[in-house]
């Protein structure tokens, strides 16, 4: 059963997302729709999957609309758990749902691992590979005294515009948290145990 600090750190995340999402010129809170643990099936009659928290650009009208973004947070399950249930996201959306954050909560050591997949071209081609699969894209790791680990060259965590949004025209800004940004979520949720 989801428990109350489950629900705090993807709800909280998913808020800060739309937070984000509403400093970005040309958007407010209604730029997007925020869906929490909607159940989507792939296939009628196929067991579906609720995402922990998701959201979808408010362009999307429907009840076969899909979130564009998924996050899953794990407290006793495990990441790789988590990296399967991103899979099937990315996987079974028809294209809808492009990003996917997990959130791997340890209590012992503390300490709060971030992993980002979207859909990529794949690493080599190989006949019958489809054009585009679920790629690892960033991870960060935050311990009990705030300090992020993440990939040489990382400068924070950046959503894509166009992973949430349908329409991208021009060149608008990512949706970009900073090592401080993200220092900061992981502390807060921290205190919440």
């Amino acid at each position: 059963m989801v428990g109350a600090y489950h629900e705090r750190v993807s709800r909280g995340l998913a808020c800060e997302i739309r937070d984000k999402i509403v400093s970005l010129p040309g958007h407010t809170k209604r730029s997007v729709e925020l869906y929490g643990s909607t159940r989507f099936h792939h296939l009628v009659g196929a067991p579906g999957k609720e995402g922990d928290e998701s959201l979808a650009p408010r362009t999307r009208v429907g009840s076969e609309q899909w979130p564009s973004l998924v996050v899953e947070i794990g407290y006793s399950e495990s990441e790789k758990k988590l990296r399967r249930d991103a899979r099937w996201w990315l996987t079974n959306s028809g294209g809808q749902t492009r990003f996917v954050i997990t959130v791997k909560v340890r209590k012992n050591p503390l300490r709060l691992t971030m992993n980002c997949l979207k859909m990529a071209p794949p690493r080599y081609n190989l006949r019958n590979t489809p054009p585009t699969v679920p790629t690892h894209d960033q991870s960060f790791d935050i311990d009990a005294a705030g300090n992020v680990l993440s990939e040489p060259g990382s400068t924070g965590l950046r959503i894509p515009y166009g992973c949430i949004f349908d329409q991208v025209a021009g060149d608008p800004p990512d949706i970009v948290f900073s090592f401080e940004e993200l220092r900061e979520f992981a502390l807060d949720r921290f205190a919440l145990l």
